[in-house]
């Protein structure tokens, strides 16, 4: 596997981890649900192509936006 594409996943599953970590500290409710999105699977050994990861950080992420506006409306 290319180094580039091997660093670049790193990143991708950090990035995934520290989502995944900030939603599961901040919003449990939320995190619970996590399990309703494509679980996470490290690539390499499923065959899983890195588009689908960029896809699934997206999705967490995109997630964790719309609650933390939620939140900071229904909270004020």
């Amino acid at each position: 596997m290319d180094t580039c594409i091997l660093a670049l996943s790193e990143d991708i599953k950090n990035e995934i981890f520290t989502v995944t970590n900030d939603i599961q500290e901040k919003y449990p409710e939320l995190y619970e649900h996590l399990s309703e999105t494509p679980l996470f699977h490290w690539y390499e050994n499923e065959g899983i192509p890195l588009v689908e990861f960029e896809q699934y950080l997206s999705s967490i992420k995109s997630q964790l936006t719309t609650f933390e506006k939620y939140y900071s409306t229904s909270y004020m």
